[in-house]
């Protein structure tokens, strides 16, 4: 029977179904597995369902004995050498498209947490500062007729357009990427008229709202991965 090594604790539905046909072995940490086992992992399994931290370098790579298959668990293949897989025969497979609509409400979500002032206003009542209404606190900003400009129109940036038209904003975009760090910036602008052209370097000045005072975890701009 064939193996398969699984590189991280994934939800139980993964070994379970590849049990089926095959003889699972599961590295049963939720963290990050050890680059200097993986060529003892090449050598020893058929397949490996890797995770993007997983690094399969041509020297990682050279180490295949049995291995046919890395079925990487992320949507890109950038931890992988495909390059010199291909010349040793071993098959790489990834997982397309199936993060873009949860990424996308994600995106839509801390957008609307950060215009309409929730993390704030939640710590606020937090720390029971609270006392009665207040119509001079924690206003944000209405969407209706404001414009959404997302830079990146790939997968992720159409379907956060679509959850954009819902809330009744026009939106602007552009297909030509500023990239940084492998990643590609979402431009909110809350501008009425004629927003901005995307901004020649990764940090645009004021027109753009930076997350990082209100999202300490996403401190470069939402990123669209698309």
């Amino acid at each position: 029977m064939r193996s398969v090594f699984i590189t991280r604790e994934l939800p139980q539905i993964a070994a379970a179904l590849l049990q089926k046909k095959f003889k699972v072995d599961v590295y049963g940490k939720n963290e990050v597995f050890p680059q200097k086992k993986l060529p003892s992992i090449v050598k020893k399994y058929n397949a490996v369902l890797s995770m993007p931290t997983d690094k399969f370098t041509r020297k990682v790579l050279s180490e295949k004995d049995k291995l046919e298959v890395i079925s990487n668990y992320a949507t890109g293949v950038d931890n992988i050498d495909l390059e010199y897989a291909k010349k040793v025969g071993i098959k790489v497979y990834n997982t397309p498209d199936v993060v873009t609509n949860s990424t996308a409400d994600h995106t839509f979500a801390l957008f609307l947490s950060l215009v309409r002032k929730i993390l704030p206003a939640a710590e606020f009542i937090r720390q029971e500062k609270w006392k009665s209404w207040d119509p001079n606190i924690f206003l944000g900003e209405e969407l209706q007729n404001k414009v959404f400009g997302i830079v990146g129109f790939g997968r992720i940036g159409q379907a956060v357009a679509k959850r954009a038209i819902g809330f009744g904003r026009s939106e602007e975009h552009t297909s030509e990427l500023q990239s940084h760090s492998f990643i590609s910036y979402a431009v909110f602008c809350l501008k009425k008229k004629n927003p901005p052209t995307p901004p020649p370097s990764p940090l645009p000045p004021p027109l753009l709202f930076s997350l990082s005072l209100s999202f300490s975890p996403y401190y470069f701009l939402i990123s669209l991965l698309s």
